[in-house]
């Protein structure tokens, strides 16, 4: 722990009492680019304010508060880490772009639960399909067809992917719904045959230079 300042201290000696190991913690540096990447326009201020602090920034602090105690500082190069934002975090969304997203919010969810292609199907007619983005995707980039292959469910991914839903789409972590479905029901699946075949039609035809 940075020993400057009896309050540390006194944190420290109160962990070892309660037979807790301390953490300890080695130089940080500031990355030389830090002040290049530093937001400067309005909504990129805005964006990462609003994000709040990163998750191990929030571990740490709860981490003290259920020792009943608050957290020692950290060193800068760890307290104000260089963060990254979705490009729809920082630039503006019309009222029509967001209420398509939190459709395909909606549809994310059922099929995250399992709701069935009839039921999603329904919920896609009353919602109306042009006013739904089916490749919305949570934090971490998650569509509902991410879900569907997840849950093995041909029937909800068949009606996505007719709908509009993108089988190339990537999480954050780089996954598409068919490796997904791959992950989890194999390759042979029906989930999986399925996805296969729609990444297939949706790439583009090669066209006569790419035939050379």
């Amino acid at each position: 722990l940075p020993s400057s300042g009896p309050h540390q201290q006194s944190n420290a000696a109160k962990v070892i009492q309660n037979g807790l190991r301390p953490f300890e913690f080695g130089p940080a540096q500031v990355p030389p680019d830090f002040e290049d990447k530093a937001p400067r326009d309005k909504q990129r201020k805005a964006a990462v304010a609003a994000a709040g602090a990163p998750p191990f920034i929030r571990s740490y602090v709860d981490y003290w508060a259920g020792l009943n105690l608050a957290a020692p500082p950290l060193p800068r190069g760890i307290e104000d880490p260089v963060q990254s934002f979705r490009a729809e975090e920082i630039e503006p969304v019309s009222p029509v772009d967001q209420t398509r997203r939190e459709n395909g919010a909606l549809i994310r969810d059922l099929a995250n639960r399992g709701g069935g292609a009839k039921a999603v199907a329904a919920l896609l007619d009353h919602l109306g399909t042009h006013a739904v983005d089916l490749d919305a995707s949570d934090e971490n980039g998650w569509t509902a067809l991410h879900e569907a292959a997840r849950g093995g469910d041909v029937a909800v991914a068949r009606v996505l992917v007719e709908r509009g839903s993108t089988p190339e789409a990537k999480t954050r972590a780089g996954e598409t719904p068919l490796a997904l479905a791959k992950a989890n029901h194999g390759l042979q699946s029906p989930v999986s045959a399925y996805l296969a075949l729609a990444e297939l039609y949706t790439k583009p035809l090669p066209g006569p230079s790419d035939e050379l």
